[in-house]
């Protein structure tokens, strides 16, 4: 493994560690506010860059207040581990519930 080769992975490796600990925080917000959501994308396949995006689906059935309180919640939670959270809802994009992982 070259040098440049070895930054990278160390990269990769502190933005996995940030990405999941927005998702612990992201599932426990979530159960909080009665929503049930699913990470699909680079994090789902668990390749990120240092550069990823954490995306995350909010599964169909909450109510509306409910999905406006894990909005909030994921939003700090974001910031906390600097990971930019990109939340899509089922309901606009159902075809991505393949290839997630809860």
């Amino acid at each position: 493994m070259t040098r440049m080769e070895a930054i990278l992975k160390a990269r990769e490796g502190r933005t996995l560690a940030r990405m999941d600990g927005a998702a612990a925080e992201l599932r426990r917000a979530a159960n909080d506010c009665g929503v049930r959501v699913m990470f699909f994308g680079s994090y789902a396949r668990r390749a990120v860059h240092d550069r990823s995006d954490l995306d995350v689906l909010v599964l169909k059935g909450a109510p509306a207040e409910a999905t406006d309180d894990f909005r909030e919640r994921a939003e700090l939670a974001g910031s906390k581990h600097d990971v930019f959270i990109d939340l899509r809802k089922e309901e606009r994009l159902p075809h991505l519930r393949e290839g997630c992982v809860s």
